[in-house]
């Protein structure tokens, strides 16, 4: 059965449902733009874009009720809220579209910084909207490309990008735990072959 039809002026880059699946984000990156429409109300709908800076990535928060989105060159990242119609910015995150995670409940964002040459997490309160910071820590990464949640939200999964391939582990307050590289590539079979 169909519920409602939203036609988009052109190509969906993202499609993403809340978890309540009232909410839906859809990404026109040529547009440079993200609209977000409500599943059983055809008549509420919004359009958010990022004005000159160019929007490059959007997404939804976990409660549904928040769309994030990154501007171009990475200039910051937006949190606009469906609710009060508020905007929050926070500058210069690491990636467009990696190095940000929400802890399993929900409760908290953990996104990736790089300042003076070295990258950092920061760790944002977002389960009751304000999206304020609590706490920050440098990660022992060279060039940090993504970072994940454990299932049980006490841990960190830092992944370090191409040139030095490894996996940081860390307690969500910060403490290393462990790292894992590859072996060397001259000594592993069937690295780098096959292209």
């Amino acid at each position: 059965q169909i519920l409602s039809i939203h036609k988009c002026v052109d190509k969906i880059d993202r499609l993403e449902w809340s978890h309540d699946s009232k909410i839906m984000l859809v990404a026109c990156t040529a547009r440079r733009t993200a609209h977000v429409a409500a599943a059983h109300q055809p008549d509420w709908h919004c359009k958010i874009d990022e004005g000159p800076l160019g929007l490059a990535h959007a997404r939804l928060a976990p409660d549904g009720r928040h769309v994030l989105t990154v501007a171009e060159a990475k200039m910051r990242l937006t949190i606009w809220s469906l609710l009060d119609r508020s905007v929050r910015f926070i500058r210069c995150p690491k990636h467009t579209d990696a190095g940000l995670a929400f802890s399993p409940d929900g409760a908290q964002m953990v996104l990736a910084h790089r300042a003076d040459g070295h990258d950092e997490l920061r760790f944002y309160v977002c389960d009751d909207g304000s999206f304020g910071v609590v706490r920050a820590f440098e990660v022992a990464s060279d060039d940090l490309a993504d970072v994940r949640w454990s299932p049980s939200a006490d841990a960190l999964c830092v992944l370090d990008g191409l040139l030095s391939p490894q996996v940081l582990l860390y307690t969500s307050e910060g403490a290393h735990i462990a790292t894992h590289r590859l072996p060397d590539a001259a000594t592993c079979d069937g690295l780098g072959t096959g292209l």
